[in-house]
């Protein structure tokens, strides 16, 4: 309940703003927008033989400029929730922020949109196939409650850093724990993009995440990245280590046809006492090839191979064809 009335206040200070702007020679403005994920997809090989259509995700909401300095954001995240329960569809408040920017600084305050995987995200920019590695696997939420504020110092140099709840935002509880944590992002050449990541949080044990990236694009025409993270004592237990990298490449081959690749691998660290790594059924790696074609600049289709193999030596690979299809507006 005291989530709700956090949300509350914060729209209810947006009002206010918007009352505020009224008086001034500021006209305020904004707009809804609309983001879909959809697929079709077949297996090739593994333990099931899924086949058929999926709309595995829509965004929509509405973004508000307050005032010179001062915005809003409402996001609504339509999803399967993947938590056991018979619902395929549920719908969650994903953004609920007020923004303040001026100059160089900007600070953002209440659901807000979180930095552990925005620029690996953007610049994958194929997040209608697959997740980053990090949000994939659970290692970072995209949202959470809390404050998030970046500094950019020119436009070689810029750091951000946060304090939220921890959870996540399909868990609004608050409790005692609180995850801290914040980057740094370089471009020393153009092209060249580098960044560095940290975040912790303690119950019994810390819970800490180190992640780095880097990337190369030259623009119109290819764009390689890197990522690697390292976690210690996942869930808050001491020694239950994770660790993962992802690679993947895009060259596009005139504007609207492009080819990308990515492989990632996520493994984990055997206890004491233990005969296998803690978390060996979800260990393994994937491999994502294909071709997007991008007809409109607001609809993209891609038809990719998705292949995953376990960790386990006893699972079966798992391999699918997908075609998947975005369409924003």
């Amino acid at each position: 309940m005291k989530n709700y009335k956090f949300i509350f206040l914060v729209f209810l200070f947006g009002f206010y703003l918007n009352g505020a702007a009224q008086d001034s020679e500021f006209k305020p403005s904004g707009k809804a927008f609309v983001k879909i994920y959809a697929n079709y997809h077949s297996s090739i090989s593994g333990a099931d033989n899924e086949t058929g259509f999926q709309l595995t995700r829509v965004y929509f909401g509405y973004k508000a400029k307050m005032s010179e300095e001062f915005s809003l954001k409402l996001t609504l995240d339509a999803g399967n929730p993947k938590n056991g329960s018979k619902l395929e569809q549920t719908v969650f408040l994903k953004n609920a922020l007020v923004k303040y920017k001026k100059g160089h600084f900007s600070a953002s305050f209440g659901l807000v949109g979180l930095t552990q995987h925005k620029y690996q995200e953007k610049q994958w920019a194929h997040r209608y196939i697959a997740k980053t590695i990090m949000d994939e696997h659970k290692i970072s939420t995209s949202a959470d409650l809390g404050a998030l504020l970046t500094y950019k110092f020119n436009d070689a140099f810029e750091i951000d850093g946060f304090v939220r709840n921890g959870e996540g935002y399909k868990k609004l509880q608050a409790d005692e724990t609180y995850k801290v944590g914040g980057g740094i992002n370089i471009k020393p050449v153009k092209g060249l993009f580098i960044r560095a990541y940290y975040d912790a949080s303690k119950k019994d044990e810390m819970e800490s995440t180190l992640a780095t990236y880097l990337s190369y694009q030259v623009k119109g025409k290819f764009l390689v990245g890197v990522e690697y993270f390292d976690r210690k004592n996942t869930s808050f237990v001491d020694e239950q280590n994770q660790n993962g990298l992802s690679a993947f490449a895009m060259y596009n081959i005139n504007k609207k046809i492009e080819l990308f690749a990515r492989y990632d691998n996520l493994s984990s660290n055997e206890r004491e006492g233990a005969t296998d790594a803690w978390n060996i059924k979800k260990d393994g790696s994937a491999i994502i090839g294909g071709v997007q074609y991008a007809p409109l600049k607001n609809v993209k289709i891609a038809v990719n191979v998705q292949d995953w193999t376990p960790a386990k030596s006893s699972s079966e690979n798992e391999t699918y064809i997908y075609l998947n299809f975005l369409y924003k507006f």
